[in-house]
């Protein structure tokens, strides 16, 4: 007597095929790592100025700029937010929300005063934490974009 398709699958549990899934889930984020950035779902790019400048002058991105209020008050790339990161993130967060909002699965760029500050890399990091897929960083921050102009 020929077995049945149900009867093959029978010694397979819901837990080995879960455990299969998992498996195949993991494998398929692996290959993602190994591509490119661009190409994964998930992407937190480091943007050039010449990138960064094309973001500015188009006007379509949210620009996040991670220094203190003072330093922004002091001056900023046109367009920007003030958000700086760590005990004021929420607050400033909160103020911003509306319109933060609509770009969690779309590109938000942070950046802060030069290349040895770190607080674009913690707003960064926060915002990810928010569920933000696509944060980018420019790491030359106000001093260069300000040195360009």
């Amino acid at each position: 007597m020929p077995v049945t398709w149900k009867e093959r699958l029978r010694p397979f549990t819901r837990a080995t095929l879960a455990a299969v899934v998992l498996f195949a889930i993991l494998l398929a984020g692996v290959g993602c790592w190994t591509q490119s950035v661009q190409k994964c779902p998930v992407t937190h790019p480091v943007l050039t100025l010449a990138e960064f400048e094309a973001y500015v002058k188009a006007g379509r991105v949210p620009l996040l700029d991670a220094r203190s209020a003072q330093s922004y008050a002091a001056g900023h790339v046109p367009g920007a937010f003030n958000l700086p990161p760590g005990s004021s993130f929420e607050a400033g967060y909160q103020g911003l929300e509306k319109i933060l909002s609509p770009y969690k699965d779309r590109l938000v760029i942070v950046y802060c005063g030069d290349m040895w500050c770190s607080l674009a890399d913690e707003l960064q990091t926060q915002l990810i934490a928010c569920g933000f897929q696509h944060v980018a960083r420019f790491p030359g921050g106000w001093q260069e974009w300000r040195q360009a102009k």
